[in-house]
């Protein structure tokens, strides 16, 4: 027996407060290429973005471990020849 698990959609805004982040976030992860367009979110017309709930914070969750991994404002001195 198959089972298959319905994909949950959410607007924006139930999202960011589902994922305690703001709206903002979300759009600025969209427009760096973290979230993509037909994996993480649909957009319905112009305007309206609809998300994948469990993708979008699976992506989130990998993003986040790799940010740990690589430690962003890390600066090195260069070796002088």
């Amino acid at each position: 027996m198959t089972t298959t698990t319905a994909t949950k959609w959410l607007t924006s805004n139930e999202l960011a407060r589902n994922l305690r982040i703001s709206r903002n976030r979300l759009i600025e992860l969209r427009r760096n290429g973290v979230l993509l367009p037909g994996k993480h979110f649909l957009l319905q017309g112009k305007v309206r973005t609809i998300w994948d709930a469990d993708a979008t914070e699976q992506a989130l969750r990998e993003y986040s471990r790799f940010r740990k991994q690589v430690q962003v404002g890390e600066t090195y001195e260069r070796e002088e020849e």
